[in-house]
């Protein structure tokens, strides 16, 4: 029996493994092979499938926990859609609407996975294991800014512009959230056990992220370091006085070496300069929202409630800016919306907002340093979504809020959340 427990244990943390830190070398190896070998690979649809079937077959196999029977109702929800869509939408596409369905639901799976095995996964151990993906990565993009090689964060590999380099990954802004939310999980760690290699491993994505070259990126960083400058120096809780001095001079220097280096970037780059002066402008996402709203304002009941589809909203997006494909608005609740409608599209939206909640009402309750960082990683998750998208529609971002809404609804509902032992 007690074999068994530990061999059960034993698979859940494989699993849990290959889903949350090995994947980012399979996400590497799909950028490299996207964009300089050009082609797609199938290793990472194989990779992706098979950890989906386990998570799947596990899931249904053992006892029913509550998110997964409302996982199953929001599945009913989408097959009605998909057949609505089937029958009313032009620019239908059966692949591609369940080839991003897949992509959008994956994250969802792997968290009805977690709750299933919650008895056999250690919270503090996931929480760290969460921060392997966004390290690994931007150790990456460093590696590969200085030996001149991974594709420009902006234009093509034949025809890059602007500053930043997003390594092997396929999109800048994606990966770029993931370090953001990284960095927000090693400040809690970093502040919870006061090791100074947290610290280390807070500057090494940092460095990444700007790097990265993205302004969404940029500003969040100096955000993180604003906020944890301004916890260590008020908090009462950390450090002798002596200390706190030290550390706020380190951690104050940093910070000014990143803005001073950030300042160079953008004065000696004009693509960059003029991203800045956008962005400062509010018109960024301009000219994306304009043909999201003018799409939506045709919407009649049915496509309000079910929404278009991936395909069907997508391609009118495409359509509506003279362009081939299907084409995001990056802003995540313009197209969640678009794609699923105020119904399936709405339950999204909401769940992220109810994880906030329940955070600021712990945090209230218990001024607990998980439940204060647990604050700024959602206000960066739904935040980035709102203002930059790549947030409920990029996989890896969204892995790493499952990943955390489990740990977080875990510490709610039961109070088990370990000691973190390095």
């Amino acid at each position: 029996m007690r074999l068994g427990i530990i061999t059960y244990r034993g698979i859940c943390s494989v699993i849990v493994l290959l889903i949350f830190a090995f994947s980012v070398f399979i996400d590497m190896y799909n950028g490299y092979c996207q964009h300089y070998l050009n082609k797609i690979p199938l290793l990472p649809s194989l990779y992706k499938g098979g950890v989906l079937f386990v998570c799947l077959s596990c899931s249904f196999i053992g006892k029913w926990k509550p998110f997964f029977k409302g996982l199953l109702l929001c599945l009913f929800l989408y097959v009605v859609s998909f057949l609505y869509w089937c029958i009313f939408e032009p620019y239908f596409s059966l692949k591609d609407e369940f080839g991003f369905f897949i992509k959008f639901s994956f994250p969802y799976i792997v968290l009805a996975f977690l709750f299933l095995c919650e008895k056999h996964i250690s919270t503090s151990r996931l929480i760290r294991l969460l921060t392997y993906y966004g390290i690994i990565g931007a150790v990456s993009i460093i590696v590969l800014f200085f030996l001149g090689l991974g594709v420009n964060s902006y234009g093509e590999v034949d025809s890059a512009y602007g500053f930043g380099t997003k390594g092997f990954f396929t999109a800048g802004n994606d990966i770029g959230l993931v370090l953001l939310l990284t960095n927000s999980l090693l400040c809690y760690l970093y502040l919870s056990r006061n090791k100074l290699h947290y610290l280390f491993e807070i500057v090494l994505v940092t460095i990444g992220t700007i790097m990265l070259g993205t302004m969404a990126g940029i500003g969040g960083s100096i955000l993180i370091w604003g906020i944890l400058f301004g916890f260590i120096l008020f908090s009462k809780k950390f450090l002798s006085k002596r200390q706190k001095l030290f550390l706020a001079l380190i951690i104050g220097g940093i910070l000014g070496y990143i803005i001073y280096n950030i300042i160079a970037i953008l004065t000696a780059d004009d693509y960059m300069v003029q991203r800045f002066h956008t962005l400062l402008s509010g018109d960024s996402r301009t000219g994306l929202e304009v043909p999201a709203k003018h799409i939506m304002s045709k919407f009649n009941v049915a496509q309000w409630l079910l929404g278009r589809g991936y395909t069907g909203f997508g391609k009118s997006m495409a359509l509506e800016r003279n362009l081939e494909g299907y084409r995001l608005t990056e802003m995540d609740f313009y197209d969640v919306i678009g794609y699923y409608g105020v119904i399936l599209g709405g339950i999204v939206l909401l769940f992220s907002f109810y994880i906030l909640f329940i955070i600021c009402r712990s945090y209230l309750k218990k001024h607990s340093s998980i439940y204060f960082w647990g604050i700024i990683f959602m206000c960066l998750f739904i935040g980035h979504g709102c203002l930059a998208g790549h947030a409920y529609t990029s996989t890896q971002a969204s892995l790493l809020f499952t990943g955390f809404v489990f740990c977080i609804w875990r510490k709610y509902h039961t109070n088990k959340f370990e000691a973190i032992k390095k």
